[in-house]
């Protein structure tokens, strides 16, 4: 998908105007210290750019899925992270009924963040109607709506899906770089490597569905692994699995399946390499060995697209050795230039990000859901909400 033709670049956007950006601030905070600042500094050339352009910035955002977080620790690191180069003001705003003689009285080039848009009653919650018409609220305040934020544009929500139809309505540059390079792995050249883990198998079924007839091989790992193993009769002891989603003898004989040939297991408090016959009734799988990470070595060293979303291990609680092995050598396929590697969002993306190979990739996605979405429909309702506006 090229979205190019709907970037902000071809905005006709005048000094003074108000501009709408939607960004996407839902990171992880303990105290008040932010955790993971990635997907807040992906909007920032976004914001840059409409203060370049004279314009007085209204960023809406949300923290937390249930409107009761603050966004006080992201107005904190913006504040310090592009106040000195751009911004001749930055307020915090909580009074919605205000917004209005705010702009009126705000420079060019100013920024304002709007309090967590979750705690108005019309964002997530609400019928159609009742987002149009705090959709218009937003709108007569500005002038151009602006979305930057991919990683939730899967959501039917008022700030994506209704504010469009009443401004002129883009994309940020961070949300055009998503689109394009995730556009690569549906267009990819062969042979492509597939690699998916992680949980929760009920959203995971549309891509692996959609990768099974583009990919060459892929790879199934983490607790996803784990219904794969038992349908080949194998004891998987106490590890996790969804009985939502037996694994049918058509998956399981797919030759383009590459299979997992061993396991680390946690047993009586230690961990445990074994092959798959010998996992115990009360083992827990918690990640792939070391022989199927050599195996699949050899599939990531013939690949030329490699797309990956979700760890092979069991990553809340620590285990991550081989996923790690697997980012090395993906990172040495992309910088032999011998590989295009997109990396999906979600916790692969934050492993990426600890141990500091943010740049090692073609490309490392924002998002969770939202990824996944795109891959498995090539759209997203916030993607939509905008080409319809320009029809």
């Amino acid at each position: 998908m090229n979205l190019n033709n709907f970037s902000v670049t071809k905005a006709k956007i005048k000094k003074g105007n108000v501009v709408i950006l939607r960004a996407d601030f839902n990171v992880g905070v303990v105290g008040n210290k932010i955790t993971d600042t990635f997907r807040i500094d992906q909007t920032v050339p976004t914001i840059n750019y409409l203060v370049k352009k004279g314009a007085k910035v209204f960023i809406i955002a949300h923290i937390g899925d249930d409107g009761k977080s603050s966004l006080k620790p992201i107005h904190t690191y913006l504040n310090k992270k592009i106040k000195t180069e751009f911004i001749t003001n930055f307020d915090f705003e909580l009074d919605f009924d205000n917004l209005a003689n705010k702009f009126a009285g705000a420079k060019p080039g100013s920024v304002m963040l709007l309090e967590n848009i979750r705690k108005l009653d019309g964002e997530k919650i609400g019928d159609r109607k009742t987002r149009d018409a705090l959709a218009k609220n937003f709108a007569s305040l500005a002038d151009v709506y602006i979305n930057d934020a991919f990683s939730v544009s899967h959501r039917d929500h008022m700030s994506f899906t209704s504010l469009p139809k009443y401004l002129p309505s883009y994309f940020g540059l961070s949300f055009i770089n998503e689109v394009t390079n995730l556009s690569k792995a549906l267009n990819p050249k062969h042979p492509m490597l597939f690699l998916l883990g992680g949980f929760k198998f009920g959203t995971k079924i549309p891509v692996l569905k959609k990768f099974t007839k583009i990919a060459d091989k892929y790879f199934v790992g983490g607790a996803l692994a784990n219904n794969y193993i038992l349908a080949e009769g194998y004891n998987v002891g106490h590890s996790m699995i969804d009985t939502d989603y037996p694994i049918s003898k058509t998956m399981l004989n797919d030759k383009n399946l590459i299979p997992v040939v061993d396991v680390v297991v946690y047993r009586n408090g230690a961990q445990k390499i074994c092959a798959l016959i010998d996992v115990q009734k009360t083992d827990v799988i918690s990640d792939i060995g070391p022989a199927t990470v050599d195996l699949l070595k050899v599939y990531i060293d013939e690949a030329k697209t490699i797309l990956w979303n979700g760890p092979m291990g069991w990553y809340e609680k620590g285990f991550t050795k081989s996923s790690i092995e697997i980012l090395k050598l993906l990172a040495s396929r992309v910088k032999s230039k011998k590989a295009t590697v997109i990396i999906g969002g979600g916790d692969t993306a934050n492993l990426v990000h600890k141990v500091k190979m943010d740049n090692s990739f073609t490309f490392v996605s924002t998002a969770g859901g939202a990824t996944l979405d795109f891959l498995a429909h090539g759209t997203l309702p916030g993607i939509e909400a905008i080409l319809k506006s320009k029809k």
